[in-house]
Protein backbone atom coordinates (compact mmCIF):
# COMPACT_ATOMS: atom_id res chain seq x y z
CA UNK A 1 0.00 0.00 0.00
CA UNK A 2 1.45 2.97 -1.08
CA UNK A 3 0.13 6.07 0.86
CA UNK A 4 -1.61 8.90 -1.50
CA UNK A 5 0.59 12.20 -0.66
CA UNK A 6 -0.97 14.13 -3.82
CA UNK A 7 -4.45 14.38 -1.72
CA UNK A 8 -4.76 18.10 -2.93
CA UNK A 9 -4.42 18.30 -6.98
CA UNK A 10 -7.05 20.96 -8.96
CA UNK A 11 -9.38 19.69 -11.49
CA UNK A 12 -8.56 23.31 -13.25
CA UNK A 13 -4.34 24.41 -13.57
CA UNK A 14 -5.41 27.94 -14.07
CA UNK A 15 -8.58 27.79 -11.21
CA UNK A 16 -6.14 28.85 -8.52
CA UNK A 17 -8.80 29.82 -6.43
CA UNK A 18 -10.92 26.60 -6.29
CA UNK A 19 -7.14 25.00 -5.27
CA UNK A 20 -7.46 27.17 -2.12
CA UNK A 21 -10.63 26.12 -1.76
CA UNK A 22 -9.74 22.00 -1.61
CA UNK A 23 -6.73 22.55 0.51
CA UNK A 24 -6.56 20.30 3.09
CA UNK A 25 -6.59 22.34 6.66
CA UNK A 26 -3.18 21.36 8.15
CA UNK A 27 -3.34 19.00 11.69
CA UNK A 28 -0.07 20.85 12.82
CA UNK A 29 1.22 24.18 13.57
CA UNK A 30 4.90 24.49 14.00
CA UNK A 31 7.25 26.24 16.21
CA UNK A 32 10.86 26.80 16.94
CA UNK A 33 11.73 26.55 20.40
CA UNK A 34 13.59 29.52 22.00
CA UNK A 35 17.23 27.70 22.47
CA UNK A 36 17.26 27.72 18.08
CA UNK A 37 15.20 31.14 17.46
CA UNK A 38 18.60 32.87 17.82
CA UNK A 39 20.00 30.53 15.67
CA UNK A 40 17.87 30.78 13.12
CA UNK A 41 18.16 34.18 12.60
CA UNK A 42 21.88 33.84 12.52
CA UNK A 43 22.06 31.11 10.12
CA UNK A 44 19.45 32.86 7.63
CA UNK A 45 21.87 35.64 7.02
CA UNK A 46 25.03 33.68 7.41
CA UNK A 47 25.47 30.29 5.59
CA UNK A 48 28.76 29.94 7.06
CA UNK A 49 27.74 29.32 10.63
CA UNK A 50 28.57 25.63 12.42
CA UNK A 51 26.29 23.24 13.26
CA UNK A 52 24.66 23.75 17.00
CA UNK A 53 22.80 20.55 17.49
CA UNK A 54 23.96 17.19 17.24
CA UNK A 55 20.98 14.96 18.87
CA UNK A 56 18.27 15.50 20.86
CA UNK A 57 15.96 12.97 23.58
CA UNK A 58 13.16 14.24 25.00
CA UNK A 59 11.20 13.54 28.89
CA UNK A 60 8.15 14.15 30.47
CA UNK A 61 10.33 17.68 32.32
CA UNK A 62 12.87 18.55 30.20
CA UNK A 63 15.02 18.27 26.87
CA UNK A 64 18.08 16.73 26.59
CA UNK A 65 20.50 18.46 23.98
CA UNK A 66 23.51 17.19 22.47
CA UNK A 67 26.07 19.61 20.95
CA UNK A 68 28.76 19.08 18.50
CA UNK A 69 31.42 21.01 21.15
CA UNK A 70 30.08 17.64 23.58
CA UNK A 71 27.46 19.74 25.85
CA UNK A 72 24.36 18.53 26.93
CA UNK A 73 22.24 21.28 27.26
CA UNK A 74 19.00 20.70 29.81
CA UNK A 75 16.06 22.74 28.30
CA UNK A 76 12.27 23.14 29.28
CA UNK A 77 10.20 22.21 26.81
CA UNK A 78 9.79 25.85 25.43
CA UNK A 79 13.58 25.57 25.29
CA UNK A 80 14.72 27.45 28.15
CA UNK A 81 17.82 26.82 29.61
CA UNK A 82 17.98 25.27 32.79
CA UNK A 83 21.79 25.91 33.57
CA UNK A 84 21.62 23.91 37.03
CA UNK A 85 21.60 20.77 35.23
CA UNK A 86 23.89 21.55 32.29
CA UNK A 87 26.11 18.41 31.47
CA UNK A 88 29.71 18.94 30.31
CA UNK A 89 29.85 14.93 28.49
CA UNK A 90 32.37 15.21 26.30
CA UNK A 91 35.05 16.64 24.22
CA UNK A 92 33.99 15.48 21.12
CA UNK A 93 30.19 15.52 19.24
CA UNK A 94 27.19 14.00 21.95
CA UNK A 95 25.81 11.20 19.32
CA UNK A 96 23.13 9.99 21.05
CA UNK A 97 21.05 10.87 24.36
CA UNK A 98 19.15 8.46 26.52
CA UNK A 99 16.86 9.14 29.20
CA UNK A 100 15.42 6.38 31.93
CA UNK A 101 11.89 7.14 32.60
CA UNK A 102 11.82 8.94 35.54
CA UNK A 103 13.90 11.94 33.99
CA UNK A 104 16.72 11.14 37.08
CA UNK A 105 20.07 9.62 34.44
CA UNK A 106 20.91 10.60 31.57
CA UNK A 107 23.05 8.43 28.99
CA UNK A 108 25.55 9.99 26.34
CA UNK A 109 27.57 8.84 23.55
CA UNK A 110 30.39 10.02 21.37
CA UNK A 111 32.65 9.36 18.37
CA UNK A 112 35.74 8.65 20.34
CA UNK A 113 34.16 5.72 22.17
CA UNK A 114 33.35 7.16 25.56
CA UNK A 115 29.53 6.42 27.37
CA UNK A 116 28.65 8.75 30.17
CA UNK A 117 25.81 7.96 32.60
CA UNK A 118 24.85 11.33 34.19
CA UNK A 119 22.47 11.65 37.50
CA UNK A 120 20.89 15.25 37.59
CA UNK A 121 19.92 15.02 41.51
CA UNK A 122 22.70 12.74 42.72
CA UNK A 123 26.92 11.92 41.28
CA UNK A 124 26.85 8.56 43.40
CA UNK A 125 25.68 6.81 39.82
CA UNK A 126 27.86 9.25 37.48
CA UNK A 127 30.10 6.79 35.12
CA UNK A 128 32.55 7.33 32.17
CA UNK A 129 33.10 4.11 30.07
CA UNK A 130 35.54 4.02 27.41
CA UNK A 131 35.36 1.53 24.46
CA UNK A 132 37.79 0.93 21.52
CA UNK A 133 35.68 1.51 18.74
CA UNK A 134 33.18 4.90 17.97
CA UNK A 135 30.11 4.54 20.20
CA UNK A 136 26.86 5.63 17.79
CA UNK A 137 24.19 4.63 20.05
CA UNK A 138 22.90 4.39 24.03
CA UNK A 139 20.21 3.20 25.51
CA UNK A 140 19.48 3.35 29.58
CA UNK A 141 16.98 0.59 30.74
CA UNK A 142 13.51 2.59 31.00
CA UNK A 143 14.05 1.62 35.05
CA UNK A 144 17.92 2.34 35.39
CA UNK A 145 17.34 3.87 38.84
CA UNK A 146 16.70 0.34 40.19
CA UNK A 147 18.87 -1.73 37.46
CA UNK A 148 21.74 0.77 36.83
CA UNK A 149 21.66 -1.39 33.38
CA UNK A 150 22.25 0.28 29.80
CA UNK A 151 23.01 -0.86 26.28
CA UNK A 152 25.47 0.32 23.81
CA UNK A 153 26.20 -0.32 20.38
CA UNK A 154 29.37 -0.57 17.90
CA UNK A 155 29.29 -3.61 15.94
CA UNK A 156 27.84 -5.26 18.42
CA UNK A 157 25.12 -5.04 20.77
CA UNK A 158 26.66 -4.53 24.13
CA UNK A 159 25.07 -5.06 27.99
CA UNK A 160 26.80 -2.78 30.26
CA UNK A 161 25.62 -3.32 34.14
CA UNK A 162 27.34 -3.11 37.64
CA UNK A 163 29.15 -6.25 38.58
CA UNK A 164 30.84 -7.36 41.31
CA UNK A 165 32.15 -4.74 44.34
CA UNK A 166 30.02 -2.03 42.04
CA UNK A 167 32.68 -2.65 38.85
CA UNK A 168 31.26 -1.97 35.77
CA UNK A 169 30.25 -5.20 33.74
CA UNK A 170 30.15 -5.39 30.46
CA UNK A 171 28.43 -8.59 28.05
CA UNK A 172 28.65 -8.86 24.67
CA UNK A 173 24.77 -10.10 23.68
CA UNK A 174 25.27 -10.12 19.79
CA UNK A 175 27.48 -9.82 17.28
CA UNK A 176 26.42 -8.33 14.14
CA UNK A 177 27.44 -7.32 10.45
CA UNK A 178 26.65 -4.35 8.61
CA UNK A 179 28.42 -1.73 10.54
CA UNK A 180 28.24 0.45 13.76
CA UNK A 181 24.88 0.21 15.25
CA UNK A 182 23.32 3.55 14.99
CA UNK A 183 19.92 2.92 16.99
CA UNK A 184 18.57 1.55 19.98
CA UNK A 185 14.98 1.70 21.57
CA UNK A 186 14.21 -0.76 24.92
CA UNK A 187 11.03 -1.85 25.58
CA UNK A 188 10.55 -3.88 29.21
CA UNK A 189 12.52 -7.10 27.65
CA UNK A 190 13.23 -6.34 24.37
CA UNK A 191 15.36 -4.23 22.63
CA UNK A 192 15.39 -3.12 19.15
CA UNK A 193 18.66 -2.35 17.01
CA UNK A 194 19.53 -0.66 13.84
CA UNK A 195 22.27 -0.43 11.70
CA UNK A 196 22.94 0.25 8.20
CA UNK A 197 22.51 -3.34 7.00
CA UNK A 198 19.14 -3.55 8.93
CA UNK A 199 16.60 -3.59 12.24
CA UNK A 200 17.19 -6.22 14.99
CA UNK A 201 15.65 -7.54 18.04
CA UNK A 202 17.28 -9.25 21.02
CA UNK A 203 15.32 -10.75 24.35
CA UNK A 204 16.71 -9.56 27.35
CA UNK A 205 14.84 -11.91 29.49
CA UNK A 206 15.73 -15.36 27.12
CA UNK A 207 19.38 -14.08 26.55
CA UNK A 208 18.64 -14.48 23.03
CA UNK A 209 18.53 -12.81 19.21
CA UNK A 210 14.96 -12.91 18.34
CA UNK A 211 15.75 -12.22 14.58
CA UNK A 212 17.26 -9.97 11.93
CA UNK A 213 15.31 -7.91 9.32
CA UNK A 214 17.09 -6.72 6.23
CA UNK A 215 16.15 -3.11 5.07
CA UNK A 216 15.79 -1.53 2.01
CA UNK A 217 18.23 1.36 1.66
CA UNK A 218 18.83 3.81 -1.89
CA UNK A 219 20.72 2.10 -3.97
CA UNK A 220 22.20 5.24 -5.78
CA UNK A 221 23.09 7.04 -2.14
CA UNK A 222 25.66 4.88 0.10
CA UNK A 223 23.99 2.97 3.02
CA UNK A 224 23.75 4.87 6.14
CA UNK A 225 22.50 8.29 4.48
CA UNK A 226 18.96 7.19 4.85
CA UNK A 227 19.34 4.88 8.14
CA UNK A 228 16.42 2.77 9.58
CA UNK A 229 14.54 4.41 11.92
CA UNK A 230 12.72 2.26 14.28
CA UNK A 231 9.94 2.74 17.23
CA UNK A 232 7.82 0.62 19.74
CA UNK A 233 4.33 0.92 19.32
CA UNK A 234 3.79 -1.58 21.72
CA UNK A 235 6.18 -5.06 23.39
CA UNK A 236 4.76 -7.25 20.12
CA UNK A 237 4.79 -4.46 17.62
CA UNK A 238 7.67 -2.86 16.16
CA UNK A 239 7.88 -0.15 13.21
CA UNK A 240 10.49 -0.09 10.48
CA UNK A 241 10.86 3.08 8.38
CA UNK A 242 13.95 3.09 5.52
CA UNK A 243 14.34 5.82 2.74
CA UNK A 244 10.84 5.09 1.48
CA UNK A 245 9.92 1.70 2.88
CA UNK A 246 7.72 1.08 5.76
CA UNK A 247 7.68 -2.18 7.99
CA UNK A 248 5.30 -3.21 10.78
CA UNK A 249 6.95 -6.33 12.63
CA UNK A 250 4.97 -8.40 14.85
CA UNK A 251 6.93 -10.35 17.63
CA UNK A 252 5.04 -13.59 18.61
CA UNK A 253 5.70 -16.33 21.88
CA UNK A 254 5.94 -19.55 20.63
CA UNK A 255 2.73 -21.53 20.84
CA UNK A 256 3.63 -24.90 22.36
CA UNK A 257 5.81 -22.88 25.54
CA UNK A 258 4.36 -23.90 28.59
CA UNK A 259 4.15 -21.65 31.88
CA UNK A 260 6.03 -24.42 34.35
CA UNK A 261 9.32 -24.47 31.95
CA UNK A 262 12.17 -22.35 33.48
CA UNK A 263 13.70 -20.70 30.98
CA UNK A 264 11.66 -18.02 28.78
CA UNK A 265 9.94 -18.49 25.46
CA UNK A 266 11.17 -18.53 22.46
CA UNK A 267 10.04 -15.15 20.21
CA UNK A 268 9.93 -14.81 17.41
CA UNK A 269 9.52 -11.78 14.63
CA UNK A 270 7.85 -11.05 10.75
CA UNK A 271 7.13 -8.65 9.06
CA UNK A 272 3.38 -8.43 9.26
CA UNK A 273 3.49 -5.25 7.09
CA UNK A 274 5.45 -3.80 4.30
CA UNK A 275 4.47 -0.74 1.90
CA UNK A 276 5.65 2.04 0.25
CA UNK A 277 5.68 5.84 1.25
CA UNK A 278 6.54 8.89 -1.86
CA UNK A 279 8.77 10.67 -0.04
CA UNK A 280 11.58 9.73 2.43
CA UNK A 281 11.24 8.90 5.76
CA UNK A 282 13.95 10.77 8.43
CA UNK A 283 12.02 10.41 11.11
CA UNK A 284 9.63 7.91 13.07
CA UNK A 285 7.26 7.73 16.43
CA UNK A 286 4.68 5.25 16.90
CA UNK A 287 1.53 6.99 18.42
CA UNK A 288 -1.26 4.65 19.47
CA UNK A 289 -1.00 2.44 16.32
CA UNK A 290 -0.81 5.16 13.80
CA UNK A 291 2.80 6.14 12.02
CA UNK A 292 4.04 10.01 12.58
CA UNK A 293 6.90 10.25 9.78
CA UNK A 294 9.34 13.32 9.61
CA UNK A 295 10.20 13.38 5.68
CA UNK A 296 11.61 14.74 2.87
CA UNK A 297 11.05 15.28 -0.65
CA UNK A 298 14.30 14.46 -2.16
CA UNK A 299 18.06 15.14 -1.58
CA UNK A 300 21.04 15.18 -3.25
CA UNK A 301 25.02 15.48 -1.93
CA UNK A 302 25.25 18.97 -4.33
CA UNK A 303 21.98 20.59 -3.06
CA UNK A 304 21.16 18.80 0.34
CA UNK A 305 17.84 18.50 1.54
CA UNK A 306 14.04 19.34 -0.16
CA UNK A 307 11.18 21.45 1.98
CA UNK A 308 10.23 18.89 4.99
CA UNK A 309 6.79 17.91 6.17
CA UNK A 310 5.42 15.67 9.00
CA UNK A 311 3.06 13.27 7.81
CA UNK A 312 0.78 11.19 9.39
CA UNK A 313 -0.52 7.37 8.93
CA UNK A 314 -3.83 6.10 10.39
CA UNK A 315 -3.63 2.37 11.00
CA UNK A 316 -6.61 0.76 9.64
CA UNK A 317 -6.14 -3.15 10.34
CA UNK A 318 -3.45 -4.18 7.65
CA UNK A 319 -3.24 -1.11 6.24
CA UNK A 320 -2.40 2.55 6.93
CA UNK A 321 -4.47 5.74 5.49
CA UNK A 322 -2.62 8.93 4.64
CA UNK A 323 -4.38 11.82 7.71
CA UNK A 324 -2.01 14.49 7.01
CA UNK A 325 1.08 15.55 4.84
CA UNK A 326 1.75 19.42 6.83
CA UNK A 327 4.85 20.98 5.01
CA UNK A 328 6.55 23.65 7.32
CA UNK A 329 10.08 25.32 6.92
CA UNK A 330 13.43 23.96 8.76
CA UNK A 331 16.50 26.08 8.72
CA UNK A 332 19.34 23.97 6.71
CA UNK A 333 22.00 24.14 4.51
CA UNK A 334 23.55 22.24 1.62
CA UNK A 335 25.71 20.18 4.37
CA UNK A 336 22.67 18.84 5.68
CA UNK A 337 22.12 15.29 4.80
CA UNK A 338 19.09 13.17 6.16
CA UNK A 339 20.73 11.04 8.70
CA UNK A 340 21.09 13.84 10.97
CA UNK A 341 17.83 14.72 11.44
CA UNK A 342 15.62 13.31 14.53
CA UNK A 343 12.32 13.70 15.44
CA UNK A 344 10.79 12.37 19.03
CA UNK A 345 7.38 12.55 20.52
CA UNK A 346 6.24 13.57 23.90
CA UNK A 347 3.24 11.39 24.96
CA UNK A 348 2.29 13.86 27.77
CA UNK A 349 2.12 16.72 25.84
CA UNK A 350 0.81 15.06 22.79
CA UNK A 351 4.01 17.14 20.94
CA UNK A 352 6.48 16.54 18.91
CA UNK A 353 10.54 17.98 18.49
CA UNK A 354 12.20 17.68 15.44
CA UNK A 355 16.32 18.35 15.12
CA UNK A 356 18.77 19.70 12.28
CA UNK A 357 22.13 20.97 13.04
CA UNK A 358 20.62 24.16 12.65
CA UNK A 359 17.76 24.16 14.27
CA UNK A 360 14.56 22.60 16.52
CA UNK A 361 10.99 22.74 15.55
CA UNK A 362 8.35 21.37 18.19
CA UNK A 363 5.20 20.42 16.23
CA UNK A 364 1.86 20.63 17.68
CA UNK A 365 -1.76 19.39 17.11
CA UNK A 366 -3.71 22.49 16.37
CA UNK A 367 -6.28 23.58 18.15
CA UNK A 368 -9.78 24.88 18.53
CA UNK A 369 -9.23 28.48 18.13
CA UNK A 370 -6.50 27.55 15.22
CA UNK A 371 -9.16 25.68 13.41
CA UNK A 372 -11.34 29.35 13.59
CA UNK A 373 -8.01 30.89 12.48
CA UNK A 374 -7.42 28.55 9.12
CA UNK A 375 -11.54 29.34 8.55
CA UNK A 376 -11.39 33.05 8.70
CA UNK A 377 -7.78 33.19 6.65
CA UNK A 378 -9.21 31.40 3.90
CA UNK A 379 -12.10 33.43 4.16
CA UNK A 380 -14.57 30.76 4.81
CA UNK A 381 -16.56 32.73 7.54
CA UNK A 382 -19.94 30.73 7.51
CA UNK A 383 -17.91 27.28 8.27
CA UNK A 384 -16.26 29.57 11.12
CA UNK A 385 -19.73 31.25 12.67
CA UNK A 386 -21.11 27.38 12.40
CA UNK A 387 -18.30 26.63 14.16
CA UNK A 388 -19.08 28.25 17.45
CA UNK A 389 -22.86 27.38 17.21
CA UNK A 390 -21.43 23.95 16.94
CA UNK A 391 -18.09 22.94 18.74
CA UNK A 392 -16.22 20.05 18.34
CA UNK A 393 -17.27 19.29 21.50
CA UNK A 394 -19.41 20.55 24.37
CA UNK A 395 -16.54 21.51 26.59
CA UNK A 396 -14.29 23.32 23.94
CA UNK A 397 -14.60 27.26 23.82
CA UNK A 398 -12.45 29.31 22.11
CA UNK A 399 -9.72 31.19 24.32
CA UNK A 400 -8.54 34.08 20.94
CA UNK A 401 -11.79 34.22 19.08
CA UNK A 402 -15.54 35.34 19.66
CA UNK A 403 -18.45 35.23 17.60
CA UNK A 404 -18.13 38.80 17.11
CA UNK A 405 -14.56 39.09 16.02
CA UNK A 406 -15.96 36.33 13.17
CA UNK A 407 -18.32 38.52 11.99
CA UNK A 408 -16.11 41.64 11.82
CA UNK A 409 -13.65 39.80 9.62
CA UNK A 410 -16.56 38.90 7.87
CA UNK A 411 -17.79 42.35 7.31
CA UNK A 412 -14.31 43.82 6.28
CA UNK A 413 -13.51 40.92 3.93
CA UNK A 414 -16.67 42.03 2.43
CA UNK A 415 -16.24 45.65 2.06
CA UNK A 416 -13.14 45.04 1.52
CA UNK A 417 -14.67 43.17 -2.08
CA UNK A 418 -17.16 46.11 -2.53
CA UNK A 419 -20.13 43.59 -1.23
CA UNK A 420 -21.55 46.48 0.69
CA UNK A 421 -25.53 45.41 0.83
CA UNK A 422 -24.37 41.88 2.30
CA UNK A 423 -22.37 43.36 4.41
CA UNK A 424 -24.75 46.10 6.01
CA UNK A 425 -26.93 42.50 6.44
CA UNK A 426 -24.53 41.96 8.71
CA UNK A 427 -24.28 45.07 10.79
CA UNK A 428 -26.86 44.39 13.62
CA UNK A 429 -24.78 40.94 14.41
CA UNK A 430 -21.16 43.34 14.99
CA UNK A 431 -21.85 46.71 15.89
CA UNK A 432 -23.95 47.02 19.37
CA UNK A 433 -23.60 50.92 20.55
CA UNK A 434 -24.63 53.93 18.84
CA UNK A 435 -20.52 55.01 18.31
CA UNK A 436 -19.79 51.75 16.43
CA UNK A 437 -22.78 52.95 14.08
CA UNK A 438 -21.91 56.42 13.94
CA UNK A 439 -18.34 54.88 12.98
CA UNK A 440 -19.62 52.96 10.54
CA UNK A 441 -22.30 55.81 8.82
CA UNK A 442 -18.69 57.71 8.64
CA UNK A 443 -17.03 55.20 6.43
CA UNK A 444 -19.72 55.24 4.19
CA UNK A 445 -19.75 58.78 3.39
CA UNK A 446 -16.07 58.34 2.69
CA UNK A 447 -16.93 55.93 0.56
CA UNK A 448 -19.33 57.83 -1.27
CA UNK A 449 -21.86 55.03 -0.45
CA UNK A 450 -24.44 56.67 1.56
CA UNK A 451 -27.95 57.03 0.15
Amino acid sequence: MSPDTNNNVAIEEDDEEEEEEDEDEPVFKFSTITIASGLRKTNDNDKNVPAEFSCIAVNEKFLAIGKPTGEILITDHMGHIIPQYQIRAHTYPVNAISIDDNGDFIGSCCQEGKVKISGLFSKNDDQLITFTRPIRAVCLDPNFSKTKMFVTGDTSLILNERGTFGRHKTTTLSELNGGLIHTLRWKESLIAFANDKGVGIYDLRARRLVGFEETDGQKELPRGVYPSRISWNDPTTLAVACAKTIKIISISTESNYEQHQSSAPKKHMNTAISFKIEFFACGLTSVNRDLVLFGIEDFSISNGTSEPSLTVLVSKGKTYEEKAHDPFHMCCDERTSPFQFQLEYLPDEQCFFILSPFDIVKAERRDYDDHIEYLINKKKFDEAIQAFEKPPNNNERSKRYTKQIVYRAYVKSLMDANETEKAVKLFPSVYTTSQEWAEQILIFIQRNELD
